[in-house]
């Protein structure tokens, strides 16, 4: 894995290298300049409610604790450490998880596997918002002439994948399929090695299940406040954008979003999506707003703020 990390750091970074080569730096710099401290400040802000969503669904999971400022602030800040590491490690959203759980038993108490079982909602619940923000990307890509055929085909190859991935993800969930197959083998001569981990796998689909049927309302209200927090990214670009003195309707910003977040979920194993984050806004945003040196300066800007968002979650 480690191997593999370094291979696709490096191929990330030669990516970034090659864009910056073959990029007009004098005219990104000046595009970066026009945003100011007052767009610095809209533009965390944005992001700041975005995170704060972000960490209300996720608190929504926790059904014996109490939706209050105190302990949503206490999942603010093991969330920001968790996701710092999450962007900088090269297992994607997985990277920050088990140090999410530590956090949460240390400091507050949190039994592992209440944790657990909340980290994996929160995970499916992100996963399904996220698939229908990108649904409704997909149906603006068809509708849009900035982008051709083979743009369509490979957006809507990728969003049938995510989708069955993610439906079998629940299914596994909600249907007990681990607790199932190990009971299957529980049986045989392994039974007696897997029989804590049975006993732990089963209690956390317990509290799975029980999340799915007896907390609908919570469920939905998670979903919701997620799709919040994907839709603020396209509300982030067209700020940028206006900012930088190129507007576009925000069905555009909804569009190049869309493909950022699918580009993102593709190469997850890249580190940061260092590079293929920036190609891709180069190649959408490039081609809606005819600038590619406008389309770098935005990816440089979404760069710069989750830089900052990292170093304040590596910081706490």
């Amino acid at each position: 894995m480690r191997i593999l990390t370094a291979v696709l750091l490096v191929a990330g970074v030669i990516l970034f290298g090659v864009i910056l080569s073959h990029s007009d730096l004098s005219q990104v710099w000046e595009h970066v300049r026009q945003l100011g401290w007052l767009g610095v400040v809209a533009i965390l802000g944005i992001y700041f409610t975005a995170f704060l969503c972000d960490v209300t669904a996720w608190t929504l999971t926790f059904r014996d604790r109490p939706l209050s400022a105190r302990w949503l602030s206490r999942v603010w800040r093991v969330k920001i450490v968790g996701e710092a590491l999450n962007n900088t490690t090269p297992l994607g959203s997985l990277g920050g998880e088990p140090v999410k759980a530590a956090l949460l038993n240390r400091h507050y108490g949190v039994g592992y596997r209440e944790s657990v079982a909340t980290l994996v909602l929160n995970q499916t619940i992100a996963i399904t918002a996220q698939i229908l923000f990108m649904s409704a990307s997909f149906v603006l890509m068809l509708r849009s002439d900035a982008l051709d055929t083979s743009y369509h085909l490979a957006a809507g190859g990728a969003l049938v994948v995510l989708c069955v991935l993610i439906g079998l993800f629940f299914g596994f969930q909600r249907f007990r399929v681990a607790s199932r197959t190990g009971g299957w083998l529980g049986r045989s001569w392994l039974g007696t090695r897997l029989d804590r981990a049975l006993g732990i796998i089963g209690d956390v689909e317990d509290r799975l299940v029980s999340f799915y049927i007896g907390a609908r309302r919570r469920f939905a209200s998670a979903i919701c406040l997620q799709f919040t927090n994907w839709m603020l990214g396209a509300v982030e670009i067209y700020v940028v954008l206006d900012l930088l003195g190129h507007p576009v309707t925000f069905t555009d910003a909804w569009l190049i979003e869309g493909t950022v977040v699918l580009v993102r979920s593709a190469f997850f194993l890249v580190p940061a999506s260092v590079g293929t984050q920036e190609a891709a806004f180069l190649i959408v945003c490039g081609a809606i707003t005819g600038s590619p040196g406008l389309a770098l300066a935005v990816a440089l800007i979404r760069r710069a703020r989750e830089l900052f968002w990292i170093s304040l979650g590596l910081l706490i």
